[in-house]
Formats: C-alpha cells, sequence, structure tokens
C-alpha cells in the first residue's frame, strides 16, 4: 500500500427531488472504506453545498471551487425535476442550459471525451412521479435521456435505472466496488476473492426490535390465563364433577 492515499473525487449532480438518493450515496461510499484503504484511496463525494458562497453566476463559482478537472467520477441521479437555468450558453451549440446539472454533465462528458475522466455514471428514477410535479421539467428529463441515449448524439451514455431508494443503494454499492475492482486491477493491487469477502461492506440492522405478539396485547391476556387453568395432574378429565356426583348418591 502506498505511503500517501490517493484522492478520487466524486461529484454528485442531483436536483431536489432524489435528495434521499443522494444522502444514500455518501453511505454507500463511506461503507467502501475498508476496500478504499486497502487499496491507498480516500474517496470524497461533493456536490454544490460544499462551495462557499460568493458573488457571481452560481454555477460558475461552483465550478471555480469544484474544479471540474479535479472529478474523478461524475455521477448523475435525475427522476422528474431537471433543475433551474444555469444562466449560460453551450460554448459550441451557443444552446442556453436548461440546469445546471445539464452544465455539469456537458463539462464532464467533453472532459472525459478529451482526457479520459472523469468517469460518467448516471441513473435515472422511474417510480411514479408526484400528481403535483412540473410536468415540463418532467419532459426535459424525458428529452435528456432520449438524447444521450440516442447513437448519433454527441452525448452518448449507458446509463442504469431504479424504482426506490433501497433499489439505488444496492445498484450504486454493486457498481463502486466494481470500479475499485477496476481500480485495483489498473494499480496492480488487485482484490482477490478472498479479500472482497473480508472487505464486503456490513450492512447494519437498524430496526427496533419488535416485541412479539405486537398490538395483541388482550389476545395474549386470554392466552395467559388460559395457560394459568391446567388441570390437576394424575386426575381423569372431569374427575371434580363426577367426585361429586358420588356423593351426592350416598
Amino acid at each position: 500500500m502506498p505511503d500517501a492515499l490517493k484522492k478520487l473525487r466524486i461529484f454528485a449532480a442531483s436536483p431536489s427531488d432524489v435528495a434521499t438518493e443522494r444522502a444514500k450515496l455518501e453511505t454507500v461510499v463511506a461503507s467502501l472504506k475498508p476496500t478504499a484503504d486497502y487499496l491507498g484511496l480516500t474517496l470524497e463525494v461533493v456536490d454544490w453545498r460544499a462551495v462557499v458562497p460568493d458573488a457571481g453566476r452560481p454555477q460558475q463559482i461552483i465550478f471555480d471551487q469544484l474544479k471540474p478537472t479535479s472529478w474523478d467520477i461524475f455521477v448523475g441521479i435525475l427522476w422528474h425535476r431537471f433543475g433551474t437555468p444555469s444562466g449560460a450558453k453551450d460554448p459550441q451549440t451557443q444552446k442556453d442550459y436548461l440546469s445546471g446539472t445539464e452544465e455539469e454533465f456537458r463539462v464532464a462528458y467533453r472532459l472525459w471525451k478529451e482526457f479520459g475522466k472523469p468517469r460518467i455514471v448516471m441513473y435515472r428514477c422511474t417510480r411514479a412521479i408526484p400528481l403535483d410535479a412540473d410536468l415540463v421539467q418532467a419532459q426535459r428529463v424525458k428529452d435528456f435521456f432520449k438524447e444521450i441515449q440516442d447513437p448519433q448524439s454527441e452525448f452518448r451514455v449507458l446509463t442504469q435505472s431504479f424504482d426506490s431508494t433501497e433499489s439505488f443503494e444496492k445498484l450504486a454499492l454493486d457498481n463502486f466496488q466494481r470500479l475499485l475492482c477496476e481500480y485495483g486491477e489498473q494499480s496492480k493491487t488487485p482484490i482477490t476473492p478472498q479479500v472482497a469477502q473480508i472487505l464486503a461492506p456490513k450492512i447494519p440492522n437498524n430496526l427496533p426490535r419488535r416485541a412479539a405478539f405486537f398490538g395483541r396485547a388482550k389476545e395474549m391476556d386470554v392466552v395467559m390465563r388460559a395457560q394459568s387453568r391446567r388441570p390437576h395432574v394424575g386426575r381423569p378429565r372431569g374427575w371434580h364433577w363426577r367426585h361429586r356426583q358420588d356423593r351426592a348418591r350416598d
């Protein structure tokens, strides 16, 4: 293992409607710390919230402080919101960026095309959108994925879908484990199956323990009273009744 840990910066681009998945991404990355340590890496997840407020165009402030050239992995997560226009134009097409997420993606993609990084990882949420969702925003998301899946488009990306927060967590965990294994092979620190088993993230069971027969207090009281009425051992069933009858005949 090298003496100095190399940092892999993961830039997350996601509108507010996938805030839960954005938080799960940090959980997944944190769970991979043993594997990262083994490979001599530190993993850092950043987004616009890590930026110090300043004057100027917001998206440019983000780029100035979290330079796209420092991103090793770009993670995009979209559902039904596309975001707010960033106030800039695409320098090649002269079209207005429809959101900061779009601008971040196109900048990252062109860097990947020229320098081979950052790695582009795109996720699409397929669960039903809320009834009060902005349909214009939802259509922009559809148009975006249609574009990046078009064989004739400048921006072509293989995406993966999820329909719940739990499925996203499993998907992201599997993807990032694979990415770290790839890095291990490139850095000549391969992760053998035995090592992978030892370093595998342990998913904690944080669910509260539920009491037996939860919500059945009355039924449990009946059962306990019935169990307390035990027949006398060694005497046949109905012995008391027959004994009283015999005594009455005498």
